[in-house]
């Protein structure tokens, strides 16, 4: 063969080669034994050995031991006929790298022609499936999770408004029965039970991620030193290692919820550790790439991360997949099954992201990422001055709720401390009634059929430009407030009547409304 030839042929061997080594995938030949006879690049790369280590050695030393028994007879099956090019040998198998790490891979076997010895070899190409298993079952919880946000936000909507009624007639029957202690004393107790009814619809609020929040600029280390000994009470039997990043960044986020975070996290941790052990926390900055990033389903950037490990029992793979459900929990009567699905909500309305990384009997760890904040820090000033009731001026109200129970609750509590009150069912109604009435304030719902309380505001600022607008919701679709930007103050549902007339009052007053979920209970007009 002339020299040209050679040359020639040795330069596309030599970029085939390259090819080959530039394969993300790990590339192996070999003989119908199973003897590896060659590999490319990324076989190190996927598996840890060099190809000193492989050369000459059986392919199964690759599997897991389950997977390596299984593979025996594959090898017998597809690598000893003589057509076994017209088998497809194309399934999920497990790996295992040099440190005995284990890891599910895609093997794909073809046949190569036989070389001069007339012997079968063949090819396997093995795939690594661990990000993209990973990416799925994000997605899939992902999935999931949004539609039980769902179903988690409109029941809370309905119930809210029930629970609003309750509480609402019962505040009345309070100033009437002062002088009646027995049934009185009844009141109250319904009163207690429709509060718990309503911290219940709170949590399931926190989970759908509906809930408005009121974040501000925080150093997650200062919120962790602060609970420290909170949770070294709470773990007396568990040793608490914590390690915090110096400088680290600033987040946005709701103070209290990230503590309510951690102690649902501790406590997990202090059951999954029956005999005692040990909780370790650390803060870290770090920069997550496109790549990186889109394993959480959250964009590239600075983030805190906080990692939460224990070293208790672990869980299965079925119960890691249902843990941040509303109601399932592996506590029975003990445990309300809200806890991590709080959690949950609050990284995902933070920005956030959290995953969980267990296995049985080497425990749990928790990581969590909250994104950089742009702003820088402020001194924070709180505003303590005592919320009070005024008497009303006889200013004029206009109630609008698609729920009939809960306008006529609000006309008698309203009526009750002499301001003037209309209700309507719906927008247009409201419409109608402010085009022909003065109107002072509009207390309207938000999530109504057909005209959105945003979509009534816009409508009548229009026409009424120095009226007064409060919204009181007990749920707000995601999509409603992404097309319209609030200006206006808010109450959450369910209220009482302490809180319904001092947000009117401080709405007619033109001051700054407090969420309704600090305002003090306030003495009621007997």
């Amino acid at each position: 063969m002339p020299n040209n030839d050679l040359k020639k042929m040795t330069d596309q061997q030599h970029e085939q080669l390259q090819i080959l080594d530039a394969v993300f995938d790990a590339i192996i030949s070999i003989d119908e034994q199973g003897t590896v006879l060659n590999i490319n690049k990324s076989t190190s790369r996927l598996f840890g050995f060099t190809s000193a280590e492989l050369m000459g050695k059986n392919i199964n030393m690759l599997f897991s031991k389950t997977t390596a028994k299984t593979e025996a007879s594959i090898i017998e099956e597809y690598f000893t006929i003589d057509n076994a090019i017209t088998n497809e040998c194309d399934r999920e198998v497990v790996g295992k790298h040099k440190n005995n790490s284990v890891f599910p891979m895609r093997l794909s076997v073809a046949e190569l022609p036989k070389n001069d010895a007339r012997k079968n070899r063949y090819i396997a190409i093995f795939q690594d499936l661990s990000k993209i298993q990973l990416q799925e079952e994000l997605f899939n919880r992902s999935q999931r999770m949004d539609a039980l946000s769902l179903l988690a936000g409109g029941l809370a909507h309905d119930n809210n408004n029930m629970l609003a009624v309750v509480m609402g007639y019962g505040d009345l029957l309070i100033t009437h029965l002062k002088d009646q202690p027995n049934l009185l004393k009844y009141v109250n107790k319904i009163l207690l039970v429709a509060n718990k009814g309503a911290d219940i619809t709170r949590k399931l609020l926190s989970f759908s991620r509906q809930k408005p929040t009121l974040s501000r600029l925080v150093n997650i280390n200062d919120l962790i030193i602060k609970n420290k000994k909170v949770l070294q009470k709470t773990l007396p039997t568990i040793v608490l290692n914590i390690e915090l990043s110096n400088n680290l960044w600033l987040t946005n986020l709701e103070a209290h919820l990230f503590e309510d975070m951690l102690s649902h996290l501790a406590l997990n941790a202090m059951h999954a550790m029956h005999n005692g052990g040990e909780l370790a926390i650390t803060t870290n900055n770090e920069f997550l790439s496109a790549a990186q990033a889109i394993n959480y389903n959250i964009s590239s950037g600075e983030y805190v991360s906080i990692n939460i490990e224990d070293n208790g029992c672990g869980m299965s793979a079925d119960i890691h997949s249902k843990i941040f459900e509303p109601f399932f929990s592996t506590k029975g009567e003990l445990g309300s099954g809200l806890g991590l699905s709080q959690v949950y909500g609050f990284i995902q309305s933070s920005g956030g992201a959290i995953n969980v990384y267990s296995e049985l009997d080497k425990g749990t760890r928790f990581l969590i990422y909250l994104p950089r904040s742009s702003q820088q820090q402020t001194d924070t000033v709180i505003n303590k001055e005592h919320v009070h009731t005024k008497l009303s001026a006889g200013e004029s109200i206009l109630v609008v709720d698609d729920e009939n129970q809960l306008c006529v609750l609000a006309k008698k509590i309203l009526d009750h401390y002499g301001y003037k009150v209309l209700t309507a069912s719906s927008g247009e109604q409201a419409l109608l009634l402010l085009k022909s009435n003065h109107i002072d304030l509009l207390l309207s719902d938000i999530i109504m059929p057909k005209m959105s309380g945003y979509q009534l505001a816009e409508q009548v600022v229009k026409f009424c430009p120095n009226i007064k607008i409060l919204f009181a919701s007990g749920f707000q679709d995601e999509q409603v407030k992404s097309t319209f930007k609030s200006p206006y103050p808010l109450i959450n549902k369910p209220y009482n009547a302490q809180v319904l007339l001092s947000s009117i009052r401080q709405c007619l007053d033109e001051h700054k409304l407090i969420n309704s979920d600090n305002l003090h209970r306030l003495p009621l007009k007997s």
